[in-house]
């Protein structure tokens, strides 16, 4: 592991750029291209560097550590579970815990809905692991995660003409309204249930939203970007999301490298 230049050093240190990781970074559910890598390299140069996804920690990492390399290493800032787990320069900052925050009988009657909604849910295929449970969330998916890469295809088409996910948030809404609850639709096949951040480790920085693929940034926002705190500047922390439904394509590293890293010469 090579030195990491301290943050005053760098010509841009002020300035945090946040990427997204499925539909940014990687296509959905899988690895990031060298192009893309050596990008995220030229901007760590200029500037701080981040990631925020919606899956734990160890699925982040085989997306974006395609060289077995410590992807902790490679960012500043690791914003795993949509930033309910934090790691700043490799060092894990406190991470939150779904079950303290809503307590197990809360969390056991929501699952039991959860799974009463997807038994009767009509759609073309169901597989397996509907619930799947993370320190910070639960990720929630109708088809289930064990779906294979072109059912997972198969349902986002499917789940654009019929808003099955969207129909299961609002039911989850009304359901656990006194709950405190905070969902984010995401990805191909599943949603998260989670909960509102209340720190800002990155203190002191202009997180700045960034999106190699020029593709228009979604209306939606994680936690980051709708809750900043007392310690967090002015701008928000804003997470890039591709596109739903379009084919991914990683940009020529000249073209992003350049997008990238015009604003820090």
């Amino acid at each position: 592991m090579s030195p990491v230049t301290p943050f005053s050093e760098r010509p841009q240190g002020d300035v945090v750029c946040l990427f997204d990781v499925d539909g940014t970074l990687t296509p959905a559910r899988r690895t990031a291209s060298p192009e893309i890598l050596e990008v995220l390299k030229q901007v760590r140069a200029k500037a701080v560097i981040g990631f925020v996804g919606g899956s734990d920690l160890p699925k982040i990492t085989e997306q974006l550590a395609v060289h077995g390399q410590n992807i902790t290493d490679d960012f500043d800032f690791c914003f795993a579970e949509n930033g309910l787990t934090a790691i700043k320069l490799g060092q894990e900052l406190d991470s939150a815990s779904f079950i303290k925050f809503i307590g197990e009988e809360k969390y056991k009657k929501m699952v039991r809905f959860i799974l009463h909604y997807i038994a009767d849910l009509d759609i073309p295929i169901k597989r397996g692991t509907f619930i799947e449970f993370r320190n910070g969330m639960i990720n929630v998916s109708p088809i289930g995660r064990n779906a294979s890469v072109q059912e997972r295809d198969e349902f986002e088409k499917y789940d654009k003409e019929s808003k099955v996910r969207a129909t299961f948030v609002e039911a989850l809404k009304k359901e656990f309204a006194d709950y405190g609850l905070t969902y984010s639709i995401g990805g191909q096949i599943s949603f998260d249930v989670l909960y509102a951040l209340k720190r800002s480790p990155m203190a002191g920085t202009r997180p700045t939203p960034c999106n190699t693929s020029r593709r228009r940034t979604s209306r939606r926002s994680t936690s980051l970007a709708t809750r900043p705190t007392k310690e967090a500047t002015t701008t928000r922390f804003t997470r890039t999301r591709g596109r739903s439904g379009m084919p991914y394509r990683a940009p020529p590293i000249r073209s992003a490298s350049s997008r990238l890293c015009s604003s820090f010469e």
